[in-house]
């Protein structure tokens, strides 16, 4: 350490000019020293209080900046702005920041033209997310010094933050000129804009005389890599990844990138494979230990994420950001208690981290405390989308219309500085609540972005199929498209075909886009789409394998498991779930049990399960299901709760949340209630049970479910027990068809052929007049007059469907089912009218087989008849549906006698499978003019900016 110089021997000016060039060579405790001589010779000398000031800042010692700020403001009062710049800067380094920035705003109204005050001040805003503001306050800089480079640099950053890439191109262009010592670091933005911009080509040119220049520069390295993956070259993406990793096995960078190539291929085996090989070569890097926990929670692990980070934290005691990951594994877990808990100690600890404020509402939401939440976010509901919508959300479940209201516009004022997750959610808010400000700022947005993201345009354009006439609807489906990441363009197509042409369609462009080999997205998407398209067995086998290859792939789980549903193999789905859970044991597979369950009609075990897992703080049912099953049981109390959380849900949109009584859900409920009145009265009024029930069973449709369920195992499929042909109770080999119009869509016309083709049997198709005239003829005008008092084409094929085969026999199958094995077997299911019953009970109506005259349809085209003509306002499903051939299978068996056995065979769905593939999803079904789109109508305003909606300069088919 160097002696003190000897008094008189140094001038104060030698001494600063000593301090400083110690300060500049990095020796900060010497230059300390020698700023402190300085003042010990002249206590008012600002430049040294400032100096010193900016050394304890730097050593990170912001109690220390703070005291020496309050001396030098004592001995330099006349330096006010420019020590309480530094005393801000300290104040926030403290963890104070809402008073640095009231001290610097007061300051800056004082000194509007102090550049260092106006830069702090600019640089604070723009970390405490006020992005407006800070740009703003950067302009300001540069009005005062338009060389300013970090004023430049930050202003791009914002651009670029916002998603607002040709702005951020345009300031790069400005900048130039005026910062030639900034070429490299402006072109590096220029390189990020154009990625932000779609024109990926244009920004790996840009960026290889960079590479060039600089081989060993491992930033760039990244940035190209990025690059090269977001243009779908995952291979050459991860070459490059690992070429960092060879020369620097501690770039956290390249592992996440490389983590992010499997996600994206739909690989989360080897996703969780290289997370853990980054965490043992990056021990300490906290986004790579939070990485390998989400991808546990993804792939249903969310036990082994909580241990995980636990483990984590007993060696970094309070680090917040493994607080916050473990907090969120909680949650996904079903542990909304823990989870709320531990957000409400990192929010103590840390009372301006708006994560932690936020996920400490959405703990309380998880809780169906609303309100709790809502007063989590009172006060910061404007400092960003995130917590405004979440409070926005809450708002609608707990019924606070205007405030929601008033809160949606300012929310609809922050769109261009949102996320594509955010905007989806501001978009279904603004619909939800009748909010058309919402949904149009959100495509205004769009309109502006180069990029977005592809859940975003994939319910864009199912919304647009409903609301845009179809020639602007596929101007709007090259508009989306041209927005999207490269690799997912084909999902994309594939859905929009789907809606527009149906899943034969939607299949063919997928294989078309997607040939082999496959990853595990393309993979999911073929099986999907087979499963679609009415293709049960080949998506099956389809799916069997991939599930073999990649068993760790929820998406791919989730369509083996419907294919198990579809087929009927629900063995094979308990069977697989078994390994899965012998190769992991660690792997929740509890959801995928219950869906098995509910599709076998073990609804009480069901419930059960499903109950003791929400005790249990694990992930269960949703409140829509436990409504399923509060209903298909017919549990009054337990569907009145089931039914306000299904209301107060997030996503529940307008039709639930506003009109839930006009759903089905709601009619079902409201049935039930006005059952168990009856039930109750007739009770106390001294009825018998039993006769009370099948009573109440010829208007009620629970009664009735349990009536049947009660015969269900003796009427299942007989074959053997099957009448001669010719007899008596034999079909006859016709099958009938309706379409309301003499215009068959192709789609419906394919699907229709599928029975057409059917060998040995006659195929009628009826359209209204046809049916008319086959009404008045075979039944008489009252017949001809309720089908013309029918709501909806629905209901219009209900009533026709039943007088058909009562006058004739047969099978009637509706226009959206593909036969898919052979009619013939589908008689010899079993003697008598064959019908298929639903797992939830319901007697379904979309496919029947009948002998001619069958007293069962006679019951139910004559009560179906009744209301019709009297304009009942029932649902449809009670009025001519599943609700009424519910009613009449329960009145004909008590009425049938020894004979029932001989006249009535019940299927399961997974039995009826087995020839006939139900309810294909139609590309007409999306449209305006399916009868079903409640949410039709539209603002002209959202019509016009959704049609107006352009293809983007940057079109992924170049890149």
């Amino acid at each position: 350490m160097p002696n003190p110089h000897p008094a008189g021997t140094v001038t104060i000016p030698g001494l600063m000019a000593e301090a400083q060039a110690a300060q500049k060579a990095g020796e900060a405790a010497r230059a300390a020293r020698l700023y402190e001589q300085v003042l010990e010779r002249r206590p008012d000398h600002a430049g040294a209080w400032l100096a010193r000031i900016e050394i304890a800042l730097g050593r990170g010692k912001a109690r220390r900046a703070r005291k020496l700020c309050e001396a030098a403001l004592a001995n330099c009062p006349g330096h006010r702005v420019a020590i309480g710049t530094k005393r801000a800067r300290a104040l926030e380094a403290g963890g104070a920041r809402p008073e640095a920035l009231a001290l610097l705003e007061a300051l800056s109204e004082e000194a509007a033209d102090d550049v260092p005050l106006a830069a702090t001040l600019a640089g604070m805003r723009h970390r405490a997310g006020n992005l407006d503001g800070a740009f703003d306050m950067y302009g300001r800089v540069l009005d005062l010094r338009p060389d300013h480079p970090g004023a430049w640099l930050a202003r791009i950053e914002i651009a670029l933050a916002r998603g607002q890439a040709a702005r951020a191109l345009e300031l790069i262009e400005a900048a130039l000129p005026l910062l030639p010592g900034q070429a490299r670091a402006l072109e590096i933005k220029r390189v990020r804009a154009l990625d932000a911009e779609g024109r990926l080509s244009e920004a790996l040119d840009r960026l290889a005389p960079l590479r060039a220049g600089a081989p060993g520069d491992l930033p760039l390295a990244l940035l190209e890599a990025g690059l090269m993956r977001r243009t779908g070259d995952l291979a050459g993406a991860e070459a490059a990844y690992a070429r960092v990793l060879e020369r620097d096995p501690g770039q956290a960078g390249a592992w996440l990138g490389r983590i992010d190539i499997a996600q994206t291929a739909g690989d989360p085996d080897r996703a969780r494979a290289l997370a853990e090989a980054g965490v043992q070569a990056c021990p300490d890097h906290l986004a790579l230990i939070a990485r390998r926990a989400g991808l546990l929670v993804h792939m249903g692990q969310s036990g082994a994420a909580i241990a995980q980070l636990e483990a984590a934290l007993e060696t970094r005691p309070g680090e917040l950001r493994l607080m916050l990951e473990l907090a969120r594994a909680e949650l996904a877990a079903g542990r909304a208690a823990a989870a709320g808990a531990r957000y409400a100690a990192c929010l103590e600890a840390a009372p301006e981290n708006a994560q932690a404020r936020l996920g400490l509402a959405e703990a309380h939401e998880a809780q169906g405390a609303p309100d709790k939440g809502l007063a989590v976010l009172a006060d910061h509901m404007g400092d960003g989308p995130a917590p405004g919508l979440k409070a926005a959300e809450l708002m609608g479940q707990a019924g606070q219309v205007a405030g929601r209201a008033a809160l949606l516009d300012r929310l609809a004022g922050m769109a261009p500085r949102m996320s594509e997750p955010e905007l989806l959610r501001l978009f279904k808010l603004g619909e939800q609540a009748d909010h058309a400000g919402a949904a149009l700022a959100v495509v205004h947005s769009l309109d502006q972005r180069a990029r977005i993201s592809p859940l975003l345009a994939q319910f864009l354009m199912t919304r647009a199929r409903v609301i845009v006439p179809p020639d602007r609807a596929r101007a709007l489906q090259a508009a989306l498209e041209s927005r999207l990441p490269p690799s997912r363009v084909p999902e994309f197509r594939a859905v929009s075909a789907a809606l527009f042409s149906g899943p034969e369609e939607a299949l063919a462009q997928a294989r078309a886009d997607l040939p082999g080999p496959r990853d595990t997205q393309g993979a999911a998407l073929i099986g999907e789409r087979l499963l679609d398209a009415g293709h049960p067995r080949l998506g099956f086998r389809y799916l069997r394998a991939c599930v073999a290859r990649w068993p760790a792939a929820p998406h791919l789980r989730r369509q083996f498991l419907r294919a198990c549903i579809e087929t009927g193999q629900l063995a094979a789905g308990h069977a697989w779930l078994d390994r899965l859970e012998t190769r992991d044991p660690d792997l929740d597979t509890g959801p995928e049990r219950m869906a098995l369950m509910t599709q076998e009609g073990r609804l009480e075990e069901t419930r059960t399960l499903a109950e003791a897992r929400a005790a249990q703080g694990l992930r269960t049912l949703s409140p829509r299901q436990f409504l399923d099953l509060a209903l298909a049981l017919g549990d009054l109390e337990a569907s009145a709760r089931a039914a306000q959380e299904v209301q107060r849900e997030p996503g529940a949109g307008r039709q639930n949340a506003a009109h839930f009584s006009t759903t089905l859900h709601g009619a079902q409920f409201n049935e039930l209630r006005l059952y168990h009145a009856a039930r109750d009265h007739a009770l106390q009024a001294g009825e018998p049970e039993a006769e009370v029930e099948a009573r109440l069973a010829r208007d009620f449709f629970f009664p009735a479910k349990r009536i049947v369920a009660a015969h269900a195992d003796r009427f299942g499929p007989r074959p053997d027990s099957r009448p001669a042909p010719g007899s008596d109770e034999s079909v006859p080999r016709q099958i009938f068809q309706y379409w309301n119009s003499p215009a068959v869509p192709e789609e419906v016309g394919a699907l229709m052929q599928s029975w057409r083709d059917a060998p040995g049997f006659e195929h009628h198709l009826y359209d209204r007049a046809r049916a008319l005239a086959f009404l008045r003829k075979a039944f008489g005008t009252g017949h001809a007059r309720a089908f013309q008092l029918a709501n909806s084409p629905a209901e219009e094929c209900d009533f026709l469907r039943l007088c058909l085969l009562y006058k004739h026999g047969g099978i009637y199958a509706d226009a959206d089912d593909r036969l898919t094995g052979d009619a013939g077997a589908l008689i010899a299911e079993g003697p008598g009218l064959i019908l298929a019953r639903e797992p939830w009970g319901a007697v379904a109506n979309n496919v029947i087989v009948a002998p001619q005259g069958h007293p069962l349809l006679l019951w139910a085209l004559e009560a179906a008849g009744r209301s019709l003509l009297a304009r009942e306002n029932d649902g449809t499903w009670f009025k001519t549906g599943p609700g009424l051939v519910t009613r009449a299978v329960a009145s004909w068996l008590a009425e049938a006698g020894p004979a029932a056995e001989r006249g009535l065979t019940l299927l399961s769905l997974p039995q009826l499978r087995a020839h006939v593939h139900p309810h294909v999803r139609l590309g007409y079904k999306s449209s305006g003019s399916y009868w079903n789109a409640r949410d039709a109508h539209a603002p002209g305003a959202l019509v016009s900016a959704l049609s107006g909606l352009t293809p983007h300069g940057g079109n992924n088919s170049n890149d």
